[in-house]
């Protein structure tokens, strides 16, 4: 756990972890397209698009073995979370 953030790993291999995901926790910390806690579903859409799933109040996003989800409250961003699908495949 880190200022602002959270990374999650699991053991891989004997002498390897690999991350299965990261936790935006407050506004300190954003995604590379600038969207950060505390903004709106509609910057949200507009800096990852409508190519999303709605999950219990979340907007998901999947690429290349990741999902990307804005946990939303009152349609703003209460949390940010990337998390590996690697896992969830086995």
């Amino acid at each position: 756990t880190y200022s602002g953030f959270e990374v999650d790993t699991y053991p891989a291999a004997e002498d390897k972890d690999c991350v299965s995901a990261v936790i935006l926790k407050d506004d300190s910390v954003s995604t590379p397209e600038g969207v950060a806690i505390g903004d709106s579903r509609d910057k949200v859409v507009e800096a990852y698009g409508d190519g999303f799933k709605e999950e219990n109040g979340s907007l998901v996003y999947e690429k290349d073995g990741m999902k990307l989800s804005f946990i939303l409250q009152d349609d703003a961003v209460a949390s940010i979370e990337y998390r590996s699908t690697v896992l969830d495949n086995q």
